[in-house]
């Protein structure tokens, strides 16, 4: 009986340690930014699918994949709106650090 008294108090008191840690880190909403020393490639000219109704095009773009260590080419697509909302594409941009991608996103 004291051993299961014993188990029970040293796992109140580790759970008692560690849950302030959990509540502690707070989660970014911000990504992290992974930086590339190498340039995208030159985005590649499409041919436009026929557009379905209430879409809009949206240019493919070059995708970094760590694995690889090498960019791969992401169609462009028509895609719907959202009401009262501005779609603000992806893109790449050039720093001190290297280059960064910037996701799309929408904005009002």
């Amino acid at each position: 009986m004291k051993l299961k008294i014993m188990i029970t108090t040293f796992f109140t008191l580790c759970c008692m340690l560690y849950a302030p840690n959990l509540y502690a880190q707070k989660k970014s909403k911000e990504p992290k930014i992974m930086y590339i020393s190498v340039a995208p490639p030159v985005p590649k000219e499409e041919v436009k699918p026929k557009q379905p109704k209430n879409t809009f095009w949206v240019d493919g773009y070059w995708k970094w994949n760590g694995k690889t260590q090498s960019y791969s080419w992401v169609k462009g697509k028509w895609i719907k709106g959202k009401s009262g909302k501005k779609y603000q594409p992806g893109h790449w941009t050039q720093s001190e650090k290297g280059w960064y991608w910037t996701p799309p996103k929408w904005v009002k």
